[in-house]
């Protein structure tokens, strides 16, 4: 996504904004752009919430900073659904074992 977004650097900016709409954002530890779904807009501050859609977590952004997406990166499924699901494996099989296996006393 990133390289896409570099290959056109004036274009592709967000001009409407509004609650629930998916765009491109730029995520402030990498500078690469992700999806994300705007949660909440602050038009005193010019600043969105939003959250990235394939990680999970909530970033305030500068609405200067939301950029259009195109369909093609529409297409993925949400990553973060795959994520908890495995956390959710995770946790089941820690507490399955612990109840197969309880620690012997001496």
């Amino acid at each position: 996504m990133r390289k896409f977004y570099e290959r056109h650097p004036h274009r592709y900016f967000e001009t409407k904004p509004e609650i629930g709409l998916v765009c491109a954002v730029a995520y402030c530890e990498d500078w690469n752009e992700y999806r994300a779904r705007i949660l909440e807009i602050d038009a005193k501050t010019d600043n969105a919430w939003v959250e990235f859609i394939d990680y999970g977590n909530v970033e305030c952004v500068s609405l200067r900073g939301l950029r259009r997406i195109t369909p093609d990166f529409l297409e993925d499924p949400q990553l973060v659904i795959f994520y908890f699901l495995g956390l959710f494996t995770l946790i089941f099989f820690v507490i399955w074992f612990a109840i197969i296996y309880p620690t012997a006393e001496h």
